[in-house]
C-alpha cells in the first residue's frame, strides 16, 4: 500500500436537492420464497475460534460447596472442573467440583486437612494418564501441604500422592499448577522448604515417586554477582523442553526469572528484577508463552508508578512491556489505595487471537479488580470492572488466571461476590478475528491473531452450486456469526455454532432482480439483524427476525455512481454500524441513523490499485474493526481510528488461488 489521499465530500447523489429514498415499506421489493437447504457438510472439524462480539457474563454462581476458589479452572473432555478452597460453610477443607453445560456446579469430592490437605490454591492438571493432579498448600500428616490425585475412573475420591514434610530437601507449601514434562513426571514448586528452606522445584510421578530437583539458595549466594532467588509463589511454564518460573524474593531483593532443564537438571538465572530503572518487583504469577514466542509475566510492585508491571523476555532480552497505573482505575491499587497490593497475582493467558488477557485482584472503578487485555503491540484495554454494577451479582477480587473453554470463551473464577457471596465463574467472549472464504462451492474460515498473522484455518463444508457468500452477521444474537448467501434473487443463511461448524440452513426469501446483498449489521438497534442491499446506486436494508423471516424493508437512498458497498462495521464506536464503500481506489464510510437515514459521509483515503475492501473485523481486540483487503491471493489489514483516519497497514499473507472473502466476489 502506498499512501492515502483525502477524499472530497462529493459522495452522495441527491435528486432535486433531496435525498432519493424509497418508502419505508416499498411493495414488491422483497417476496418470501421457500428456499431449499443448500449446503452439504463436508468438514466438521471444530476449532475454538473467535466470536462476533466481545462479551462478559456470569456463567455460574458458586455456593458453599464450591465457592471461595482462588485457583483457575481445568478443562477435560469438554467439561469445566475446579478446585475450591476451604471456607466456614459446607466445605471446610476444599473440594473438587464440575460445572454443567449451563453453569450448574456439582461437588464431586471433598479434601480432608489431615490426609489430603487443604487450601488448594493451585489449579488442577490433567496428565497423560487422564487423571487429575493438584496440590494443597496446607494440611497433610505434617501440615506442610500435599500433592493429590483424582482418578478419572473415580471422581468422588481424592488420593494423597505425597505429603510435604520440610525435612531434608523436601519442600513445604506448594503453589501453582503442576506441569507434565515429556519424561512423564509432573513438576511443581514449593514456597518454603527445600535444602535451604527458601523453596524448591520438585518432580513427582503419577504413581507418587517424589524427589526435589532444585533448592533455591539466596542465603548463601546473596553476596555473589548473581544471587539466587527465594520463595517462589507461582508454578512453572514449559517452553521447548525447558521450564521457566519466577521467585518473589531473592536476587537483588525483588525476585528473579529462572530456567530449569528437566533433562540435564541445568538451572540458571534468566533475569533479576531491579536491574533497570523503574523495574518491576516481586512477581507472584506464572509466566506465559505468547504467540510471538516471548515470555510474559507480571509483578505486584515496582514499575514507573510503583504499582507493578507486565514484562516481556524474548531473544532481545528483558523489557518492561506495560506499567500498571498508566490508565486510570486499571487495577493498580487495592481497596485501601495502597500500591502493589493484589496487582496481577494471576498468570496472563495467551488467547487464540494473539492477545494477552489477565486480571487484577483489586482496583478498577469499583475497587474489586479488573479484567484486561494487552495486545502484543502493547495496546492495553480494560474489558470489565468487577463489581461496577453493570452485571447483577458480579464476581469480586479475582485471584486466578483464565482458561479457554469448550466454546471458545475465556473462563475465570472469583472467590467473592455472586448470589451467595461465595464467588463466581465468569466468561468472556473473545473479539472476532474470523475471515470467511469461499472457493467455488467450498467454504472455510481463517482466524488471525492480534498482530494480523494467520492463526488457524478451518474447513466449513460446501454449498450447492450457484450460492455465493455475500455477508456475515449474527442473526440469532448468540454472539456467533452466520454466513448469508445469494443465488440469483434467492437469499439464505448458513448457521454456524461457536466452533465454526455448520449446523443448519435457513431460507430467507427472494429479492427483486438487480438487488445484491452487500452486508449485514444492526441498523435499527432492536435486536434484529438488517441485511443491506445495493442495486446500482440505490441502497436499502431488509430487517429479519432471529428465525430469518423478513420483517420490513427500508430504503436508504442513492450513492454517487461507482461507489460500491463492500463491508459494514461500527468504526466510530457509537453502537451504530457504518456502511463502508469503495470506488476504484477511493474509500469512504456512510453513517446512518437507526431509521436508515444517512447522517454523515467520511472520506477514508485511497488504496493502491488492485486492493479490494472485503471485510471488517476486530483483529487487535480493541473493539475497533480493521478493514481487510484482498488483492488476488494477497491479504492485508488497515486499522482506522474512530474519526475514519488510517492508522497502520498490516500484511496478512496469501490464500490459495480461488479463495475469496464476502466483499471480493
Amino acid at each position: 500500500m502506498n499512501s492515502f489521499n483525502k477524499l472530497s465530500n462529493d459522495f452522495f447523489r441527491r435528486s432535486n436537492g433531496c435525498l432519493i429514498k424509497p418508502a419505508t415499506r416499498a411493495k414488491n421489493i422483497f417476496r418470501v420464497a421457500n428456499v431449499l437447504p443448500a449446503f452439504l457438510i463436508l468438514m466438521t472439524w471444530a476449532l475454538l475460534g473467535g466470536s462476533a462480539r466481545a462479551q462478559y457474563a456470569i456463567f455460574s454462581n458458586l455456593g458453599d460447596a464450591e465457592g471461595d476458589t482462588t485457583a483457575p479452572l481445568c478443562l477435560d473432555g469438554g467439561t469445566l472442573y475446579g478446585i475450591a478452597a476451604g471456607n466456614d460453610g459446607e466445605l471446610t477443607d476444599g473440594g473438587f467440583f464440575k460445572l454443567g453445560s449451563t453453569g450448574t456446579p456439582s461437588l464431586l469430592a471433598s479434601l480432608s486437612s489431615g490426609t489430603t490437605g487443604f487450601d488448594p490454591f493451585g489449579g488442577l492438571t490433567v496428565a497423560s494418564d487422564g487423571n487429575f493432579y493438584g496440590t494443597a498448600y496446607s494440611g497433610g500428616p505434617s501440615d506442610f501441604g500435599t500433592v493429590f490425585q483424582i482418578l478419572s475412573s473415580n471422581l468422588g475420591q481424592v488420593n494423597r500422592l505425597h505429603p510435604f514434610t520440610q525435612s531434608g530437601a523436601d519442600g513445604a507449601g506448594p503453589l501453582g499448577n503442576l506441569v507434565q514434562a515429556s519424561n512423564g513426571y509432573l513438576y511443581g514448586i514449593t514456597q518454603n522448604g527445600g535444602e535451604y528452606t527458601e523453596g524448591c522445584i520438585y518432580k513427582i510421578s503419577t504413581s507418587g515417586s517424589y524427589s526435589t530437583v532444585y533448592s533455591f539458595d539466596f542465603l548463601n549466594t546473596q553476596s555473589d554477582a548473581n544471587p539466587d532467588g527465594a520463595f517462589p509463589q507461582a508454578g512453572l511454564v514449559l517452553d521447548n523442553g525447558v521450564f521457566y518460573g519466577t521467585t518473589s524474593g531473592g536476587g537483588l531483593g525483588n525476585g528473579i526469572v529462572f530456567s530449569f532443564n528437566p533433562s540435564t537438571l541445568a538451572y540458571s538465572i534468566v533475569y533479576e528484577f531491579g536491574t533497570v530503572a523503574n523495574d518491576g518487583a516481586n512477581p507472584q504469577s506464572a509466566l506465559v508463552v505468547g504467540s510471538d514466542g516471548a515470555l510474559y509475566g507480571t509483578t505486584t510492585a515496582g514499575g514507573l508508578h510503583g504499582q507493578g508491571v507486565i514484562f516481556r523476555i524474548n531473544s532481545s532480552g528483558y523489557s518492561v512491556f506495560y506499567n500498571f497505573g498508566s490508565v486510570a482505575s486499571d487495577g493498580d491499587e487495592n481497596s485501601n489505595g495502597l500500591p502493589g497490593d493484589g496487582v496481577s497475582t494471576a498468570a496472563l493467558f495467551s488467547a487464540p487471537n494473539g492477545g494477552l488477557y489477565g486480571t487484577t485482584q483489586f482496583g478498577g472503578t469499583a475497587g474489586y479488580g479488573v479484567l484486561f487485555e494487552i495486545t502484543l503491540s502493547g495496546t492495553y484495554a480494560i474489558i470489565h470492572n468487577f463489581g461496577d454494577g453493570s452485571v447483577n451479582n458480579d464476581g469480586l477480587n479475582p485471584h486466578s488466571g483464565l482458561i479457554l473453554g469448550p466454546n471458545g470463551y475465556l473462563y475465570g473464577t472469583t472467590p467473592n461476590g455472586g448470589t451467595d457471596s461465595r464467588g463466581t465463574v465468569y466468561q468472556y467472549q473473545i473479539p472476532d478475528s474470523s475471515l470467511f472464504f469461499q472457493n467455488g462451492t467450498s467454504l472455510g474460515l481463517l482466524t488471525l491473531n492480534s498482530t494480523f498473522l494467520p492463526h488457524a484455518w478451518q474447513g466449513i463444508g460446501a454449498m450447492s452450486s450457484g450460492w455465493q457468500q455475500h455477508a456475515v452477521g449474527d442473526m440469532h444474537g448468540d454472539g456467533v456469526p452466520d454466513i448469508f448467501f445469494q443465488n440469483g434473487t434467492s437469499i439464505g443463511a448458513l448457521i454456524l455454532n461457536s466452533s465454526g461448524a455448520a449446523t443448519s440452513w435457513v431460507g430467507i426469501g427472494a429479492m427483486n432482480s438487480g438487488w445484491e446483498l452487500r452486508g449485514a449489521g444492526h441498523i435499527t438497534g432492536d435486536g434484529n439483524l438488517d441485511l443491506i442491499f445495493q442495486d446500482g446506486t440505490l441502497l436499502g436494508y431488509l430487517e429479519i427476525n432471529t428465525s430469518g423471516q423478513p420483517v420490513s424493508w427500508t430504503g436508504i437512498g442513492a450513492m454517487g455512481a461507482g461507489w460500491e458497498l463492500r463491508a459494514v462495521a461500527d468504526l466510530t464506536g457509537d453502537g451504530q454500524p457504518d456502511l463502508l464503500f469503495q470506488n476504484g481506489t477511493a474509500l469512504g464510510a456512510l453513517q446512518v441513523a437507526t431509521n436508515g437515514t444517512p447522517t454523515a459521509w467520511n472520506g477514508i483515503g485511497a488504496m493502491s490499485s488492485g486492493w479490494i475492501l472485503s471485510a471488517a473485523v476486530d483483529v487487535i481486540g480493541d473493539n475497533q474493526p480493521a478493514l481487510i483487503f484482498q488483492n488476488g491471493t494477497s491479504l492485508g489489514g488497515l486499522t482506522v481510528n474512530t474519526s475514519f483516519q488510517p492508522v497502520a497497514w498490516y500484511g496478512i499473507g496469501a490464500v490459495g488461488s480461488g479463495w475469496t472473502l464476502p466483499g471480493d466476489y
